[in-house]
């Protein structure tokens, strides 16, 4: 019975998560979405030239 139980939860987890993943998709093509945009300011960290600063919108 715990198999069964444990196979069905899967199943309903699966297919509520692709409901919501579709869901998510078409409001955030409604709103637009997020938009980052990364500035160039650099920092040096174990010798390595990374992008450290970003702001959002």
């Amino acid at each position: 019975m715990a198999f069964f139980l444990a196979i069905f939860y899967a199943v309903i987890g699966s297919i509520f998560t692709a409901i919501f993943a579709w869901l998510y998709n078409v409001f955030a093509k409604i709103a637009g979405g997020v938009k980052f945009e990364f500035e160039g300011e650099k920092t040096v960290l174990k010798g390595e030239e990374s992008q450290a600063s970003f702001k959002y919108e």
